[in-house]
């Protein structure tokens, strides 16, 4: 997608300062100041160096894209754990796209694929009847899952206390900056919002959301012809892709 704008997120918390005594005061007691949430830069600092560690055992990714009234869904569930007692990871990916059927309504099809590493044997996407021994394991490791969090590269950044979310707004200059490997297949030419929620001194959730604007694309109906192009005008497209974490180590099935 080659040009990206900004869903405008913005997180506010206060907190309000009470103070308790067993007697009266004589001096009436001045009402308390609410006092703002942590230093935004210095939790944006903190949570940049839990990406050092981020090693999920399951990561739920869902991106949903919406135009007119179609929505199109894609989920990637990784998966971090044993088959037999050996290491192994299990990578389910669910992917909805509209038919190619021509006439009016819309006809969504779905298509599951499945792909397992386990120590020993290799890779498999075939439940394990065969085996690719020379495939290699593609669980995430320290350091890999990494959103490129520079203060300097937000224009809006908010901290809700209550939730541990963060709120930030990339700058299109930065955009790509920020998002280069989480998002290495997105080019990013506009500003985009990102939502980091932490729990018990871990990232839990991020999601990112943006809109792609109409545009009009030339394509060629019949790849026999390539050369014999039409023009096709693509509406306005909403984005939304979350992401979940969990870092329980359970059994991997093969089915």
């Amino acid at each position: 997608m080659k040009k990206i704008i900004a869903l405008i997120l913005a997180i506010c918390c206060l907190f309000a300062v009470v103070s308790c005594t067993k007697k009266p005061d004589p001096t009436p007691t001045p009402t308390p100041t609410p006092t703002p949430t942590d230093d935004v830069t210095a939790k944006i600092a903190e949570i940049s160096n839990m990406f050092l560690s981020l090693v999920p055992t399951q990561a739920k990714t869902t991106t949903t894209t919406k135009f007119g009234i179609v929505e199109l869904n894609t989920v990637n569930t990784l998966e971090i754990g044993t088959v037999d007692g050996a290491d192994a990871t299990k990578l389910t990916t669910v992917t909805e796209m509209l038919s190619d059927v021509k006439g009016g309504g819309h006809l969504i099809l779905q298509n599951t694929q499945n792909l397992w590493y386990v120590e020993g044997r290799g890779t498999s996407t075939n439940k394990g009847r065969t085996w690719n021994e020379e495939g290699t394991d593609f669980a995430p490791t320290p350091g890999s899952i990494k959103l490129n969090l520079v203060a300097d590269y937000f224009s809006a950044k908010e901290y809700d206390a209550e939730d541990e979310t963060l709120t930030l707004t990339a700058t299109k200059e930065n955009a790509a900056n920020v998002l280069g490997t989480f998002m290495p297949d997105t080019e990013i030419s506009s500003d985009v919002v990102i939502t980091i929620t932490t729990a018990g001194g871990r990232i839990v959730a991020i999601t990112i959301a943006y809109t792609v604007p109409e545009k009009t694309i030339e394509y060629a109906p019949d790849s026999e012809y390539p050369d014999e192009t039409e023009e096709m005008t693509i509406e306005e497209i909403d984005v939304f892709v979350s992401v979940e974490y969990a870092y329980d180590y359970h059994p991997i099935t093969m089915g």
